[in-house]
């Protein structure tokens, strides 16, 4: 919980604990201090076992995941071991969505290729993202639109939102969370991104502003079968 700032998240994350036996909650000692936008993510890290123990980070706004999406990177994870990541097919995400442009999800009026790429982290570009997705899935569609061959990247930092690692492969300790796709990986142990766990993220920093004016989260909501 070390990324919790609201009174309502953190009774949130509590009612989670209590609805679903066998999780448990993390909170940091009140000795992790911030650097700029950052908490100390790597002393988290090297609190996990270094061993053959799977983590999955998943960020705290992932607004949709496809059926089976941890199932199927659980066993790209388990079928690769060789990458040092492996990071899912993510919706509004700066290397994602050139991907998903490539395929003709959006046209080329958006400026989507490359990391630093205006359209990537623009509030209006992420409304149109989403807005597309829900479309898909409410076609049923989303199935067939959103795949890409799985590709293995390294050298080139990648938003990585939605990951798979095992635990003795968790050594880095840059407080940045570009740290395991920029720093970490190497020619050896590429980070493979696959194309067939889908996830949607509903915004950056600099989209937070514009969506949070939106109805991108009561959409979702409203047109998307949930349990309980």
């Amino acid at each position: 919980m070390n990324a919790c700032w609201e009174r309502e998240d953190e009774h949130y994350i509590r009612r989670l604990i209590n609805q679903y036996p066998g999780t448990f909650l993390l909170k940091d000692d009140g000795m992790w201090g911030v650097i700029g936008r950052f908490q100390h993510y790597g002393r988290y890290y090297k609190t996990l076992g270094q061993d053959d123990t799977m983590y999955i980070k998943i960020d705290d706004d992932i607004l949709w995941m496809e059926p089976n999406a941890i199932k199927n990177l659980i066993d790209t994870r388990r079928g690769n071991p060789d990458p040092l990541l492996i990071v899912g097919n993510i919706v509004n995400n700066a290397y994602c969505n050139f991907k998903h442009q490539c395929l003709g999800v959006y046209d080329k009026t958006w400026d989507l290729e490359g990391f630093r790429a205006k359209d990537n982290y623009n509030g209006e570009f992420s409304e149109f993202a989403h807005n597309t997705l829900l479309n898909h899935i409410k076609r049923g569609t989303w199935d067939r639109v959103y795949r890409f061959p799985d590709d293995r990247v390294h050298g080139f930092r990648l938003p990585n939102h939605v990951y798979a690692v095992y635990g003795k492969d968790i050594t880095w300790s840059i407080d940045d969370e570009a740290a395991p796709t920029e720093g970490a990986a190497s020619a050896e142990r590429p980070v493979l991104v696959t194309g067939n766990s889908i996830f949607a993220h509903y915004a950056y920093g600099e989209q937070i502003g514009h969506m949070n004016l939106t109805d991108i989260r009561a959409r979702y909501k409203k047109e998307i079968p949930h349990e309980g």
